[in-house]
């Protein structure tokens, strides 16, 4: 028959292997997410981790509790002192978690170096308590005996725990609720189990929180960058339909149509290739809505000169435009270059007395491939630039450049000189079953 002893002992065992099991299978869902997750994966990884590590620690000195072997001494002076570690280690890095959400250096880094003090000297008295017995003992039966001194390091623990509770709530506002609720349910109900644990020795539930807690934080991160990306499909959305309401420009279709009006009369033939033109510009912008995948530069290079093509048309000697290509076959989002030379026409040289040159430029690099729309035009001041809001907007390009392929999008510009457009495709960002 199991007497009580035994009966604890199988039971805490068995929370342990079901502890590590369930962070294990946390772990492996961190470890497949965490270039989703981002740096919030990166210390749900290391806390999991962290945990496995000290239920291990917990399960060994379970185990080999009152045993007779000659090296069950020495297990489980190294067990308990890694129990008591890696639960120090869990604060530290939660607190290092909290920090994170802020993304402010300026008004966290005391609160860094708060947590990291305060972990500090937790393990240098938890190393000082090996020498001296202050925390425990182990007796020559190999049993666990708390000292005197014992509460010492509940309260080492609790200073933690405050700390990242202070920093929760001091920072709620940056934090989402779902955040902030898994947050406090990590700190308090553990918090609550290490009190208890003074007094209701031989009962291990603490660790049975930490793990559940854990599982829940890792779930509201996939929840939460689950809404990021409805967030984000809907933006796509809108920019969809922004480039539908905003790139087909009435000021321009205007313009283009009175160019072809005049050229009927004055130049028929120059009239239906203008008209031809113009035909390709709309169908390409239109054709545009469609399409969620990457596009051949190629056609971004016809599309571009369909429309200068009708600039040159509208604005005579007053506007020229020079080419230097000398690859096209990559790939890169629709509509990503094509605004930056409309960009150019109509906030650099428009406005310029005596006109000027717009250049277009695309080479490969050994990483990637750069295109460069530049201008000789009246340039403006940095942050200062409005031509972006009137059609698909700088930060739009941006952003598609990112999330699509990997790209990324810079400007330059000096007031008087010109403006200098520079869109970065990598190859590592292109998909492999869609690159020419």
């Amino acid at each position: 028959m199991v007497n009580t002893v035994e009966y604890s002992l199988i039971l805490n065992l068995s929370i342990d292997m079901a502890c590590v099991l369930l962070s294990m299978v946390a772990l492996m869902g961190v470890l497949m997410w965490v270039r989703v997750l981002g740096k919030n994966g990166i210390y749900a990884g290391i806390l999991l981790i962290l945990n496995i590590l000290q239920i291990t620690a917990n399960a060994l000195g379970l185990f080999f509790k009152g045993a007779t072997l000659d090296y069950a001494h020495t297990i489980l002076i190294f067990s308990n002192f890694f129990e008591f570690f890696f639960e120090y280690a869990l604060s530290l890095c939660m607190g290092l978690y909290i920090i994170s959400c802020m993304e402010d250096d300026d008004k966290t880094t005391g609160w860094k170096i708060t947590a990291f003090v305060i972990f500090g000297l937790s393990a240098v008295l938890l190393i000082i308590s090996q020498f001296n017995g202050m925390y425990y003992t182990i007796s020559s039966t190999n049993y666990y005996e708390r000292s005197e001194a014992y509460f010492l390091s509940l309260i080492m623990g609790i200073l933690s725990i405050l700390l990242n509770l202070l920093m929760t709530i001091r920072f709620r506002d940056r934090l989402e609720k779902s955040q902030r609720m898994a947050i406090y349910a990590y700190l308090i109900l553990p918090g609550i189990a290490a009190a208890l644990q003074a007094y209701l020795y031989g009962i291990f539930f603490m660790m049975l929180l930490d793990t559940l807690v854990l599982n829940i934080l890792f779930i509201n991160m996939l929840n939460i960058q689950a809404r990021k990306y409805k967030e984000h499909e809907r933006e796509l959305a809108n920019a969809r339909m922004d480039v539908m309401l905003t790139q087909i420009q009435p000021h321009f279709m205007y313009n283009a149509l009175a160019v072809i009006d005049r050229l009927c009369v004055k130049d028929p033939e120059m009239a239906r290739k203008a008209l031809a033109n113009f035909s390709n510009y709309l169908r390409f912008n239109i054709n545009t809505l469609k399409k969620r995948e990457l596009i051949s530069f190629d056609d971004e290079l016809r599309h571009i000169k369909a429309y200068l093509s009708l600039e040159e048309m509208r604005y005579g000697d007053l506007l020229n435009v020079e080419y230097s290509v000398s690859c096209v076959k990559f790939l890169l989002p629709p509509l990503s270059v094509q605004p930056l030379v409309e960009n150019s026409v109509k906030h650099g040289l428009s406005d310029k007395e005596g006109g000027g040159t717009v250049r277009i430029s695309a080479e490969e690099t050994e990483e990637g491939f750069l295109v460069c729309v530049e201008d000789d035009g009246i340039g403006f001041e940095p942050g200062e630039f409005k031509g972006a809001g009137t059609h698909i907007g700088l930060k739009n390009i941006s952003v598609r450049l990112s999330e699509m392929c990997g790209g990324s999008l810079k400007v330059e510009s000096v007031p008087g000189k010109g403006t200098k457009s520079y869109v970065y495709i990598p190859k590592q960002g292109t998909p492999e079953r869609e690159y020419l």
